[in-house]
């Protein structure tokens, strides 16, 4: 019912976060496949085009979340932080593997967007993490998606940096 509920709020495009791959959420909709799940969405009255996934998943397990994207009918994909993010060198490769990532994605059909935390927005060695991402990673295969609440907790200001970076930003 979560489905019809969001439509009949007027929502008409659902953003999801992968869940049937992770036990923390619940059992009913990890019971489904991703075609059950897009057919859910639809019955609603609803459309999806965007799902976010976790580094692993990206790297660790493609094959099986594209064919998830595949059958979601996604046009972008959100890879979420990697496992290294306490320096300015662990960001610049976070940058790299974006980048990697962008191009494998890519040549599947889709965009590949990041989306931030506070985290990206907290200077490390008097760089901000957020900035690297942007200077280090191609335009054409790696967007991002503001959220503006992590961003603003973490001392970022939005409208500065969808000003700066509009080209960069996709939702």
């Amino acid at each position: 019912g979560t489905w019809k509920k969001m439509a009949s709020f007027g929502y008409k495009v659902a953003d999801l976060v992968t869940f049937w791959f992770s036990p923390r959420n619940t059992p009913n909709i990890i019971k489904l496949t991703p075609k059950e799940i897009l057919a859910g969405i639809q019955a609603a009255g609803l459309t999806v085009t965007n799902c976010h996934f976790s580094y692993a998943q990206l790297t660790d397990s493609f094959g099986q979340t594209m064919a998830a994207a595949h059958d979601l009918g996604l046009k972008t994909m959100i890879c979420a932080t990697g496992p290294r993010r306490k320096t300015a060198d662990d960001w610049r490769w976070m940058s790299d593997q974006l980048n990697t990532i962008g191009a494998k994605t890519r040549s599947e059909g889709f965009q590949l967007g990041y989306h931030n935390h506070e985290i990206e927005f907290v200077p490390v060695e008097e760089h901000v993490p957020f900035d690297i991402l942007i200077a280090h990673t191609d335009p054409e295969l790696v967007k991002f998606q503001i959220d503006v609440g992590n961003m603003t907790f973490g001392g970022g200001d939005a409208i500065a940096c969808l000003t700066k970076y509009a080209n960069r930003c996709f939702s």
